[in-house]
């Protein structure tokens, strides 16, 4: 917890020694004491700070001119506040680039903690819906920067359930003020956060009081229980759905060769008693019919004809089916890992992909998840068997682009 104050003066003495060429660009992260610090566009109008300076000066708030761009800000705790110190020379010197990639960085924080989100047209940060996650505020001397940005980060009992991946109980004061405003405090002043796990990660806290008027009571082993089957639903429907995907390309080749028994599932399947419901029972042979003397020949050869093609379906084509069964089993894990990679891609970046759609750049706005799961699957199959099919590839048209390369962007390779 550093006093604004303080930093201010810090930042000060950096800007001067990066000015110098004295040290490298710097990155200062911390936190701040209640403050509303003044942007430029305050000094001839401070409507903007509700407050009076009574209230202000009771409740311990300094106010600080602190000669960044922007309008009125307010840090306290909770809030993660970082001061880039940057030379922007010689290649990046350009106001407007800076800050887009702040706000770039931003968004790819959250992304990584689940959060979607997005920018807003005409305004300056991050928001989610119409809610401000991060504000931005930069003063830019001689090309090099100071000031930055401001995340609004969860506190308390949230930050922990988060971080620890496990459920937490607090009181009130530990649970953001719009949130309890919004939906009301518990009488009895106590609140639990239970994080929702899929594919190991925090897919969604789960909130739970005993509720306001006094008369209900919070059985948090329940609530606990509850929570994890529904991320024990969730995982195995999300497995089931992956496997429903992959049968149209695996059906014949399982056919055809002898199964070999089930191993243990690498997930933990609380449903593993119970057979998928999407896979189809095998079509009990269908008796042909009697022969009738009175029929011509020709009709009773063509009626078992007619009966067997309702009764099955024409196999699929295995496009494994002359590699030989060891090759055949690589491609076909091959072509799942580089399925679930690009699902992860997809749901941790569903904001980036729904705008790259539409602006057909997917490809420049997911570049960096893209290339990194490019090298995870290239790791683990470049050298195999698989190693000359560009699966993953083939997945990034298949399900970012919708089979539309265009989608992708003119940068955008296959490998």
């Amino acid at each position: 917890m550093v006093p604004y104050g303080e930093a201010l003066e810090i930042q000060k003495h950096l800007v001067e020694l990066r000015k110098a060429n004295e040290i490298p660009d710097q990155l200062l992260l911390l936190e701040h004491p209640p403050v509303i610090t003044l942007g430029v566009k305050t000094r001839n109008d401070r409507s903007h700070v509700v407050a009076s300076a009574e209230t202000l000066d009771e409740e311990g708030v300094e106010v600080f001119e602190s000669g960044r761009g922007g309008d009125v800000t307010y840090h306290g705790p909770g809030q993660l506040v970082g001061y880039p110190i940057m030379d922007l020379r010689p290649d990046r010197c350009d106001v407007h680039r800076y800050v887009r990639d702040l706000e770039e960085v931003l968004i790819r924080v959250a992304a990584a903690f689940g959060v979607a989100g997005g920018r807003s047209s005409g305004l300056t940060g991050v928001w989610v819906g119409d809610e401000k996650l991060a504000a931005i505020g930069v003063r830019i001397a001689r090309w090099v920067t100071s000031h930055g940005f401001a995340l609004n980060v969860s506190t308390g009992v949230p930050e922990q359930a988060l971080r620890s991946r496990m459920p937490f109980s607090g009181a009130t004061r530990d649970i953001d003020p719009e949130f309890v405003a919004k939906f009301g405090a518990p009488a009895d002043d106590h609140v639990l956060v239970l994080p929702l796990l899929l594919k190991e990660k925090v897919a969604a806290l789960v909130y739970a009081d005993a509720g306001a008027d006094g008369s209900g009571r919070l059985d948090a082993a329940a609530v606990e229980l509850l929570v994890l089957a529904t991320s024990a639903w969730l995982e195995v429907a999300s497995l089931r759905k992956q496997a429903h995907k992959e049968e149209s390309t695996d059906a014949a080749g399982e056919k055809t060769e002898i199964t070999p028994p089930p191993s243990a599932p690498a997930h933990s399947d609380p449903f593993a008693a119970h057979p998928p419901k999407h896979i189809a029972p095998e079509p009990e042979p269908v008796p042909p019919p009697p022969a009738v003397a009175e029929q011509p020949a020709a009709v009773a050869q063509t009626e078992p004809v007619v009966a067997a093609a309702a009764a099955a379906p024409a196999p699929a084509t295995d496009a494994f089916a002359n590699l030989s069964p060891e090759d055949a089993d690589v491609h076909r894990k091959a072509h799942r890992f580089a399925r679930l990679l690009v699902d992860e891609i997809k749901l941790y970046n569903q904001v980036k992909v729904s705008e790259g759609r539409k602006n057909r750049d997917l490809y420049d706005r997911l570049k960096e998840d893209i290339e990194k799961s490019r090298i995870t699957y290239q790791k683990r199959y470049g050298n195999t068997a698989a190693g000359g099919a560009d699966y993953f590839g083939q997945e990034l048209v298949r399900s970012l682009a919708e089979d539309d390369t265009s989608i992708m962007g003119a940068n955008f390779r296959r490998n």
